[in-house]
């Protein structure tokens, strides 16, 4: 799919993208790889002006509420209503992406959504049982009640907040259900993986 839309790796309009997104929202499953196909546009756009999302008249180094909401689809649709946490490869993006855009315009939509992505990313990693995508990025009550703080105030606010209120969502995982999660996860990579014949 990617290699029909994308013949030399990067989409130039915003209509391929969003299909790409729709596709991924659609599918039972998808790779990993299509999310990452998708964030890596958004990325391009805020590294280099250009791309997909770039018609003119942004800067670099800008996300727009427009964009936020596109990464916020990405997020929703590649975790689907299944309890998948943020993966490695979503979260290494969304950092590259946060880590190049200029403070001084950063967009408030866009802090809340990265501080709520690495929030499910994080105890998804520590052995404890996602939420759904939904669910983790909508309940944190400390993020829905944050007032109309500036994005810089909103990260100092989360020094003083516990494990415990961000992780009422997730539950402990034991080793059983730790080997099931992970034999799941194996199935859907080879059922996604499976090549595309011409038949």
């Amino acid at each position: 799919m990617i290699r029909q839309l994308a013949p030399y790796g990067t989409l130039t309009v915003r209509k391929d993208l969003n299909l790409v997104v729709d596709i991924i929202d659609v599918a039972r499953w998808s790779p990993e790889v299509r999310i990452v196909f998708a964030l890596h546009h958004v990325k391009h756009a805020i590294t280099k002006g250009k791309g997909a999302l770039r018609n003119g008249g942004h800067s670099i180094g800008v996300i727009d509420d427009d964009e936020v909401e596109l990464v916020r689809r990405m997020i929703y649709a590649f975790g689907g209503g299944d309890n998948i946490a943020v993966t490695c490869a979503e979260a290494a993006l969304r950092c590259d992406i946060n880590d190049n855009l200029d403070m001084e315009r950063m967009s408030e939509a866009w802090t809340e959504l990265f501080v709520k992505a690495m929030a499910n990313f994080l105890p998804g990693t520590s052995g404890y049982k996602a939420p759904t995508r939904e669910e983790a990025l909508r309940s944190q009550i400390w993020l829905e009640t944050r007032g109309d703080l500036m994005p810089v105030e909103l990260i100092k606010s989360i020094e003083n907040i516990s494990l415990d209120d961000i992780i009422g969502v997730y539950s402990q995982q034991g080793q059983v259900e730790r080997t099931l999660a992970y034999l799941e996860q194996q199935r859907r990579y080879i059922i996604t993986g499976e090549a595309v014949t011409r038949d």
